[in-house]
């Protein structure tokens, strides 16, 4: 248990797991890289790594400014399966997964997202995939921010028993 301030990279497979997402916290520094999609994050899978993360809050920075952020990307052939992990704070996406010439796959469960200003879970690309069931994919302020629950642009996904609520649009699948 603890509250964790840092950033993480993660380039080799590894699996962490925390003593709840009440409890154990991976919050934003004040300054973050940024990832080969410009955007800063606060953990990035990539390198063809497989990780799985359990029992823990990924934390974004508290207030309204947090444009082109991410709280998790898998990208470069990275493979995540998050389950019972909280999502919230600032970000600009809460679930980045894949991207142009980028390939990601990810595995959500039991997870809590919210606080986003754009996506809860963007999958995007022709070889990315996210497998999404038993989450709750929850939109913060869709009167001020266009925020969408789940976007699937190309990638391929399977969505089943989430509850996606308090966004401009909680569901779009495009081609």
């Amino acid at each position: 248990p603890g509250t964790y301030t840092e950033q993480l990279t993660i380039s080799k497979n590894l699996t962490i797991i925390g003593s709840g997402a009440k409890s154990t916290i991976i919050e934003a520094p004040l300054v973050l890289d940024t990832n080969v999609l410009g955007f800063t994050y606060i953990v990035e899978v990539n390198n063809g790594a497989e990780v799985t993360m359990k029992g823990f809050t990924i934390k974004g920075p508290d207030g309204a400014d947090c444009p082109d952020s991410t709280g998790v990307s898998v990208l470069d052939g990275g493979i995540l399966n998050l389950n019972y992990v909280a999502n919230k704070g600032c970000t600009q996406h809460a679930i980045w997964i894949g991207g142009p010439e980028q390939i990601g796959h990810a595995t959500i469960t039991n997870t809590f997202i919210t606080d986003y200003q754009d996506h809860g879970v963007f999958a995007l690309g022709p070889d990315a995939t996210v497998t999404m069931s038993y989450n709750k994919v929850v939109g913060s302020s869709p009167d001020v921010f266009p925020v969408v629950g789940i976007f699937i642009v190309e990638a391929k996904g399977t969505i089943t028993h989430n509850e996606v609520n308090n966004n401009i649009c909680n569901r779009y699948l495009w081609p």
